[in-house]
Parts: C-alpha cells; structure tokens; sequence
C-alpha cells in the first residue's frame, strides 16, 4: 500500500510502504527514491526506515560554504548586514499608553 504525502516546504514526495511491499517489489521504491522522493518504511503501521536519496555532495568544510550553498538552492536569503535598530518610544501627546495597556490586559481576563 503507497500513501503520498509532500513533506513540508521542500516539495518532496513522501511514501509510505510496509515491509512486505517493499520486499515484494524493491525495484520500484528504489525507483522512486532515485528520482528524489523519500520511502518511509513501516512495519504493523509504525514507521522503522526511512530510504531516501544518497547525498552525492560534499559536506560544506566552512560555515562561509554552508551558507553559499543554501543561497545557490534558494533557500536562504542573507541579510543586509545592517544591525537592527530599535524604533524610539511611541509618545502620543494626551494618551496614558501604559494605562492603555493594563487596562486592555483586564479586559483579557
């Protein structure tokens, strides 16, 4: 029995076999994690394994590395390398903002 399921943000096709299945037909689950899907295996329903493809890339030797690959793949944006800077305290002339609060946190509860 195959049951699909995408796998977060990423896209992949995750499969679900039992271990029967799976022994019964190997070649077309390794079929599947060859085009880049992953194949849960479970045994009475409970997941044991997980195939998935082999990693053919070389771990990052730099963290400078890391971060230049998952901006090639799209999946990190760097920052501007600009600190974050807190805005100054809102003052509106008139207006108890604290007051304004404490009361709103009543209302909560």
């Amino acid at each position: 029995m195959d049951r699909r399921r995408h796998s977060g943000y990423s896209g992949v096709m995750r499969h679900e076999v039992g271990i029967r299945d799976l022994r019964n037909s190997l070649s077309r689950w390794i079929e599947k994690v060859r085009a880049g899907d992953q194949v849960v295996v479970t045994d009475h329903g409970k997941p044991v394994a997980m195939l998935s493809p082999a990693s053919v890339e070389e771990p990052a030797r730099t963290v400078e590395e890391h971060l230049a690959r998952l901006e090639a793949r799209g999946q990190l944006i760097r920052g501007t390398g600009e600190a974050w800077r807190p805005t100054k305290p809102l003052h509106v002339p008139g207006v108890d903002i604290s007051g304004a609060i404490d009361e709103d946190r009543e209302e909560r509860v």
